[in-house]
């Protein structure tokens, strides 16, 4: 026989949290409003989605986030299933307060003429979304072009005569990928300043006045590292309907996104 269900328990409250947003991160705008709706919450679209928003993990406006573990370490052009980046599965747990960009530094593996080099360099979404899904597909199709060579997805600029190998999103996956081609002993990792990753940055910008040389000026801060935190609890009222429907509706969607 099973235990009844603590609804008021704090670990039982903080699954559900887990669980409200990686349903609310893979939706768009009208599936957070449906989604809104079922919890019980009426009125204008956005007053719903913001409700929502607040039981549920969220990366705000003044926050980063290193999204590197949601994508395969490495892409080769080995064959279709070896170009993809996203698979569409992996999902994390939280949803963006508004706009953030995809940006990433990288490994290329590229294959010339005089031999295989690798070599770094910056991946960029290009454009800011507010939907987690949208901005890791939008990721996954911009590494696609550039391993297909080219530097825009209008496919108007194509890189010099040679042939990309792969694309490595983190340290260990650049030795990874490497050794994958059996190119330990002929290709060196290239220097790097920082480490490769792939990282959601707000398109908001941060400015604090401080005293530089003798006066005030405005000075542009850097983002906080996003450490998972929540805001609202669940209504007392509403606690044990609402933790039952996140419950039920996510082993549904589980089942779909896993097909």
């Amino acid at each position: 026989m099973s235990r009844p269900v603590d609804y008021d328990s704090p670990a039982v409250m903080a699954e559900a949290r887990r669980k409200l947003a990686e349903m609310y991160a893979s939706e768009d705008t009208a599936g957070r409003t449906r989604l809104g709706r079922s919890l019980g919450y009426s009125g204008k679209p956005t007053n719903i989605r913001r409700s929502v928003r607040r039981l549920a993990a969220e990366v705000s406006k003044s926050e980063s986030v290193v999204v590197t573990e949601y994508f395969e370490p490495f892409i080769t052009n080995e064959d279709p299933e070896s170009r993809i980046a996203w698979k569409g599965k992996k999902l994390p747990a939280w949803g963006l307060e508004g706009r953030f960009f995809i940006n990433s530094s990288v490994m290329y593996l590229s294959e010339y003429p005089s031999g295989v080099i690798a070599w770094t360099q910056g991946l960029n979404g290009r454009k800011a979304l507010s939907s987690v899904p949208a901005l890791f597909q939008r990721y996954s199709d911009e590494a696609l072009l550039r391993l297909q060579g080219f530097y825009d997805e209008d496919k108007e600029v194509a890189r010099e005569s040679g042939k990309m190998l792969g694309i490595a999103f983190s340290n260990d996956a650049a030795e990874a990928l490497i050794v994958h081609f059996g190119l330990e002993k002929r290709v060196a990792l290239p220097e790097r300043l920082t480490d490769y990753g792939i990282v959601l940055v707000p398109t908001h910008e941060i400015y604090k006045d401080e005293i530089v040389e003798g006066k005030k000026k405005s000075v542009k801060q850097g983002y906080d590292k996003f450490r998972g935190g929540t805001a609202r609890p669940f209504p007392k009222g509403k606690r044990r309907e609402m933790i039952q429907f996140i419950n039920r509706s996510h082993s549904q969607r589980k089942r779909r996104w896993t097909e």
